[in-house]
């Protein structure tokens, strides 16, 4: 279950991708771009009920918006493979995601 923090935390983080998509720097389709990505991301999550998935999904929001920023790219990054590496299926690489090393805030926690 959620507490009120955490609740307080995803509304925060889903106004701030709000207002982010009427103040974005790019083109009209980036910031549609950004509003329908954030509708349908907080809507695919508002049934998670367990502490650690609900924190795992704040983090990846504060981390793609924090990635948008800094790049000026809204798009989810890409992760580039090590040279010399073969991905032998690539179908199985089901999206972007979006790691934080361990020992690093991203949002001042």
């Amino acid at each position: 279950m959620a507490t009120q923090a955490t609740r307080s935390r995803a509304l925060s983080l889903y106004r701030k991708l709000i207002r982010s998509s009427r103040t974005w720097p790019g083109p009209a389709e980036e910031k549609r771009y950004i509003l329908d990505e954030c509708r349908s991301l907080f809507r695919q999550n508002q049934h998670l009920s367990e502490k650690d998935a609900i924190e795992k999904s704040i983090i990846e929001g504060e981390t793609r918006y924090d990635y948008a920023w800094h790049y000026k790219i809204p798009y989810p990054r890409l992760h580039n493979f090590a040279t010399g590496t073969l991905v032998e299926k690539p179908s199985r690489i089901t999206g972007p995601v979006y790691e934080v090393p361990e020992g690093v805030s991203w949002h001042g926690a």
